[in-house]
């Protein structure tokens, strides 16, 4: 859902610039923080689809899938308090 906003963020704005009574909308900044959080939630997404792949998820399979995601968690460096 995130990554979709983020995507159609620019249609949006200029959509709502065009309506007085429009809600307000985000800024730059915010938009930011959700490409850092959605860059974190995306490991998190790909190990949930191989896990529920499978009708059973064995120990073999699910230690070294939480290595690989605690691997790849640590070489992100979010900068935004959100992210972090």
């Amino acid at each position: 859902m995130l990554e979709r906003f983020i995507a159609m963020s620019g249609t949006v704005g200029g959509i709502l610039l065009n309506h007085s009574n429009a809600p307000p909308t985000i800024e730059a900044s915010e938009i930011a923080v959700r490409k850092e959080v959605v860059k974190i939630l995306k490991p998190f997404e790909k190990v949930s689809e191989e896990m529920c792949s499978d009708k059973y998820v064995s120990a073999s399979k699910a230690i070294p899938i939480i290595m690989c995601l605690e691997r790849v968690l640590e070489k992100t460096d979010p900068s935004h308090d959100l992210a972090i």
